[in-house]
């Protein structure tokens, strides 16, 4: 990726566990931080796969916003590798499903606003 994200951190550093969820473009996986013990969740991104311009500017695009936003509700961008075959987003870690799997669960895929309400808080 031309221009990509910067290494920060080390790859050795953390224990990449299970796959736990799988995003457009690449698998979620469990890790742990060698380093303070904490489980985070790991996306990894292979690079021959971005080949395609619209998968790589979604990947970038991904980066870009996970650095800007600092919220305490939405999950925090701990640290991204970058090495020759692959890329690592490393991302606070929340059990249970996504939203987005949450809602295919529900009929006609509609959150009731009690519901959405509690989710949000």
């Amino acid at each position: 990726m031309s221009a990509g994200p910067q290494t920060s951190g080390q790859l050795e550093s953390y224990h990449i566990g299970r796959i736990i969820g799988q995003g457009a473009y690449a698998p979620v996986r469990l890790c742990l931080d060698k380093r303070n013990q904490k489980k985070y969740a790991m996306k990894v991104y292979e690079k021959y796969r971005l080949s395609d311009p619209m998968k790589r500017k979604a990947a970038q695009r991904e980066i870009t916003v996970l650095k800007r936003l600092q919220h305490p509700g939405i999950i925090k961008l701990h640290d991204l590798i970058d090495t020759p075959k692959q890329i690592y987003i490393v991302t606070d870690y929340v059990k249970g499903i996504s939203l987005q799997q949450y809602s295919k669960s529900l009929t006609n895929r509609i959150i009731r606003e009690t519901t959405a309400r509690r989710i949000f808080k």
